[in-house]
Protein backbone atom coordinates (compact mmCIF):
# COMPACT_ATOMS: atom_id res chain seq x y z
CA UNK A 1 0.00 0.00 0.00
CA UNK A 2 2.95 2.59 0.94
CA UNK A 3 4.73 1.58 -2.59
CA UNK A 4 1.68 2.46 -4.66
CA UNK A 5 0.73 5.63 -2.33
CA UNK A 6 4.34 6.55 -3.23
CA UNK A 7 3.86 5.92 -6.79
CA UNK A 8 0.94 8.18 -6.97
CA UNK A 9 3.17 11.19 -6.18
CA UNK A 10 4.65 12.25 -8.66
CA UNK A 11 5.05 16.27 -10.95
CA UNK A 12 1.99 16.05 -12.02
CA UNK A 13 -0.04 15.05 -9.35
CA UNK A 14 1.91 17.68 -6.85
CA UNK A 15 1.35 20.64 -9.68
CA UNK A 16 -2.02 19.21 -9.25
CA UNK A 17 -2.56 19.56 -5.62
CA UNK A 18 -0.51 23.03 -5.97
CA UNK A 19 -2.79 24.81 -8.15
CA UNK A 20 -5.97 23.09 -6.40
CA UNK A 21 -4.71 25.00 -2.91
CA UNK A 22 -3.83 28.36 -4.74
CA UNK A 23 -7.10 28.14 -6.26
CA UNK A 24 -8.73 27.75 -2.69
CA UNK A 25 -6.85 30.42 -1.43
CA UNK A 26 -7.24 33.07 -4.32
CA UNK A 27 -11.31 32.19 -4.20
CA UNK A 28 -11.04 32.62 -0.20
CA UNK A 29 -9.61 36.17 -0.87
CA UNK A 30 -12.02 36.91 -2.90
CA UNK A 31 -14.60 36.26 -0.37
CA UNK A 32 -12.67 38.18 1.95
CA UNK A 33 -12.71 41.66 -0.29
CA UNK A 34 -16.45 40.97 -1.31
CA UNK A 35 -16.93 40.78 2.92
CA UNK A 36 -14.95 43.37 3.77
CA UNK A 37 -16.26 45.48 0.43
CA UNK A 38 -20.09 45.13 1.80
CA UNK A 39 -19.26 45.98 5.07
CA UNK A 40 -18.22 49.30 4.38
CA UNK A 41 -21.30 49.96 2.22
CA UNK A 42 -23.58 48.21 4.97
CA UNK A 43 -23.63 51.65 6.94
CA UNK A 44 -22.93 55.20 5.94
CA UNK A 45 -19.69 54.17 4.08
CA UNK A 46 -17.79 57.78 5.55
CA UNK A 47 -15.39 55.19 8.10
CA UNK A 48 -12.41 56.26 5.85
CA UNK A 49 -11.36 52.78 5.60
CA UNK A 50 -10.68 50.57 2.33
CA UNK A 51 -10.59 46.89 1.62
CA UNK A 52 -6.89 47.52 1.29
CA UNK A 53 -6.95 49.17 4.81
CA UNK A 54 -9.42 46.50 6.87
CA UNK A 55 -6.87 43.82 5.07
CA UNK A 56 -4.10 44.87 6.92
CA UNK A 57 -5.64 46.14 10.24
CA UNK A 58 -7.07 42.19 10.00
CA UNK A 59 -3.64 40.70 9.79
CA UNK A 60 -2.01 42.96 12.24
CA UNK A 61 -5.06 41.85 14.89
CA UNK A 62 -4.59 38.28 13.85
CA UNK A 63 -0.61 38.43 14.49
CA UNK A 64 -1.55 39.21 18.15
CA UNK A 65 -3.68 36.27 18.95
CA UNK A 66 -3.03 34.09 16.11
CA UNK A 67 -6.46 34.01 14.59
CA UNK A 68 -7.52 35.35 11.32
CA UNK A 69 -10.54 34.24 11.15
CA UNK A 70 -11.51 36.21 14.26
CA UNK A 71 -9.95 39.24 13.33
CA UNK A 72 -11.73 39.86 10.02
CA UNK A 73 -14.46 39.25 12.32
CA UNK A 74 -13.82 41.90 14.38
CA UNK A 75 -12.60 44.33 11.73
CA UNK A 76 -16.13 43.46 9.52
CA UNK A 77 -18.13 44.23 12.74
CA UNK A 78 -16.18 47.60 13.34
CA UNK A 79 -16.50 48.37 9.24
CA UNK A 80 -19.54 50.04 9.24
CA UNK A 81 -19.41 52.53 11.89
CA UNK A 82 -18.56 56.07 10.54
CA UNK A 83 -17.75 57.41 14.24
CA UNK A 84 -14.58 56.06 14.59
CA UNK A 85 -11.28 57.69 13.90
CA UNK A 86 -8.33 55.82 12.38
CA UNK A 87 -6.58 55.40 15.70
CA UNK A 88 -9.70 54.07 17.34
CA UNK A 89 -10.43 51.62 14.69
CA UNK A 90 -7.00 49.96 14.46
CA UNK A 91 -7.07 49.78 18.20
CA UNK A 92 -10.52 48.62 18.47
CA UNK A 93 -10.12 45.56 16.07
CA UNK A 94 -7.29 44.72 17.91
CA UNK A 95 -8.42 44.79 21.58
CA UNK A 96 -12.00 42.83 20.50
CA UNK A 97 -9.47 40.20 18.50
CA UNK A 98 -7.75 39.82 22.12
CA UNK A 99 -10.73 40.19 24.79
CA UNK A 100 -12.74 37.65 22.62
CA UNK A 101 -9.46 35.11 23.17
CA UNK A 102 -9.76 35.30 26.83
CA UNK A 103 -13.35 35.83 27.46
CA UNK A 104 -15.15 32.89 25.14
CA UNK A 105 -16.95 35.74 23.12
CA UNK A 106 -16.45 36.03 19.27
CA UNK A 107 -14.16 39.09 18.28
CA UNK A 108 -16.95 40.44 16.04
CA UNK A 109 -19.55 40.47 18.74
CA UNK A 110 -17.37 41.97 21.10
CA UNK A 111 -15.44 44.33 18.55
CA UNK A 112 -19.67 45.25 17.73
CA UNK A 113 -20.35 46.33 21.45
CA UNK A 114 -16.41 48.38 21.10
CA UNK A 115 -18.01 50.27 17.74
CA UNK A 116 -21.22 50.93 19.42
CA UNK A 117 -19.77 52.69 22.51
CA UNK A 118 -20.94 56.22 21.07
CA UNK A 119 -19.17 59.50 21.39
CA UNK A 120 -19.21 60.48 24.85
CA UNK A 121 -15.74 58.74 26.17
CA UNK A 122 -16.46 59.05 29.46
CA UNK A 123 -19.59 57.37 29.30
CA UNK A 124 -17.90 54.81 26.99
CA UNK A 125 -15.16 54.22 29.65
CA UNK A 126 -17.60 53.89 32.50
CA UNK A 127 -19.46 50.64 30.06
CA UNK A 128 -16.14 49.20 29.05
CA UNK A 129 -15.08 48.82 32.88
CA UNK A 130 -18.39 47.81 33.99
CA UNK A 131 -17.78 45.13 31.20
CA UNK A 132 -14.17 44.22 31.07
CA UNK A 133 -12.28 45.71 33.99
CA UNK A 134 -9.83 46.98 31.29
CA UNK A 135 -9.03 50.77 32.51
CA UNK A 136 -7.16 51.42 35.67
CA UNK A 137 -8.82 54.67 37.46
CA UNK A 138 -6.01 56.63 36.38
CA UNK A 139 -6.64 56.37 32.75
CA UNK A 140 -10.08 56.85 33.66
CA UNK A 141 -9.00 60.27 34.87
CA UNK A 142 -7.15 61.05 32.06
CA UNK A 143 -10.51 60.43 29.81
CA UNK A 144 -12.81 62.59 31.77
CA UNK A 145 -10.26 65.33 31.98
CA UNK A 146 -10.05 65.19 28.43
CA UNK A 147 -13.89 65.01 27.95
CA UNK A 148 -14.28 68.09 30.66
CA UNK A 149 -11.69 70.48 27.80
CA UNK A 150 -13.87 69.65 24.98
CA UNK A 151 -10.96 67.37 23.93
CA UNK A 152 -13.91 65.19 22.57
CA UNK A 153 -11.67 62.78 19.87
CA UNK A 154 -8.53 62.77 21.96
CA UNK A 155 -10.28 61.07 24.89
CA UNK A 156 -11.87 58.62 22.61
CA UNK A 157 -8.48 58.22 20.85
CA UNK A 158 -6.62 57.64 24.47
CA UNK A 159 -9.57 55.63 25.51
CA UNK A 160 -8.81 52.83 22.40
CA UNK A 161 -5.42 53.11 22.96
CA UNK A 162 -5.63 52.59 26.85
CA UNK A 163 -7.97 49.61 25.94
CA UNK A 164 -5.71 48.02 23.52
CA UNK A 165 -3.04 48.45 25.32
CA UNK A 166 -4.55 46.59 28.40
CA UNK A 167 -6.35 44.16 26.83
CA UNK A 168 -2.90 43.12 25.02
CA UNK A 169 -1.73 42.71 28.23
CA UNK A 170 -4.50 39.85 29.89
CA UNK A 171 -4.45 38.39 26.75
CA UNK A 172 -0.76 37.63 27.09
CA UNK A 173 -1.03 36.55 30.63
CA UNK A 174 -4.16 34.55 29.74
CA UNK A 175 -2.04 32.72 27.33
CA UNK A 176 0.67 32.18 29.69
CA UNK A 177 -1.64 30.81 32.31
CA UNK A 178 -2.16 28.32 29.69
CA UNK A 179 -0.80 24.38 30.02
CA UNK A 180 1.56 23.62 27.94
CA UNK A 181 -0.19 21.52 25.62
CA UNK A 182 -3.01 24.27 25.01
CA UNK A 183 0.20 26.68 23.91
CA UNK A 184 1.52 24.06 21.87
CA UNK A 185 -2.29 24.28 20.06
CA UNK A 186 -2.41 27.40 20.36
CA UNK A 187 1.07 27.68 18.70
CA UNK A 188 -0.26 25.22 15.90
CA UNK A 189 -3.13 27.65 14.94
CA UNK A 190 -0.80 30.72 14.59
CA UNK A 191 1.45 29.19 12.44
CA UNK A 192 -1.16 27.73 10.08
CA UNK A 193 -3.01 31.16 9.69
CA UNK A 194 0.78 32.91 8.96
CA UNK A 195 1.06 30.44 6.72
CA UNK A 196 -2.13 30.65 4.95
CA UNK A 197 -2.01 34.63 4.81
CA UNK A 198 1.55 34.53 3.44
CA UNK A 199 0.23 32.66 0.45
CA UNK A 200 -2.60 34.81 0.09
CA UNK A 201 -0.40 37.70 -0.03
CA UNK A 202 1.45 35.95 -3.37
CA UNK A 203 -2.00 36.11 -4.76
Amino acid sequence: LGGYIVGLINPFTVLTATLGSLAAVYYDAEKEASAFNKALFSGSASSGQTVGTLSVIAKNAAGITGSLSEAKAAVIALAASSELSQTQFRNLAEAAASIGEFTGKSAGEVAKSLGDMGSNATKAAEKISAQYGLLTTAQYDVIKSLDDQGKKQEALDFLSEALNQNAQARFKRYRESLSDIERDWNDIGTAISNAYSNIREIG
